[in-house]
């Protein structure tokens, strides 16, 4: 997954030379697609929580298919409702 965001042309230079290490966003909607269609649904997001790496070898077993992997950070993102209908 891969987040996407316009910033401000100061702070983008402040993290190309390292005197910013962090970014901080709200986060009011997530796009799904299907990853063999390519429709996409939209939802509004309520929370969002980083799981730990012990849950995250819990998921590898019950999402085998998703990759998930204890080397980069996973998320728990929850989803309010449908907003694109």
């Amino acid at each position: 997954m891969k987040l996407r965001a316009k910033i401000n042309p100061e702070y983008l230079e402040q993290i190309l030379t390292g005197s910013k290490d962090s970014e901080y966003r709200h986060i009011d909607k997530m796009i799904l697609e299907n990853s063999e269609t390519g429709e996409e649904y939209m939802f509004e997001v309520i929370g969002i929580e980083r799981v730990s790496k012990i849950a995250v070898g819990e998921l590898q077993k019950k999402y085998p298919k998703v990759g998930f992997t204890k080397t980069r950070p996973c998320y728990q993102i929850g989803l309010g409702e449908r907003l694109d209908r």
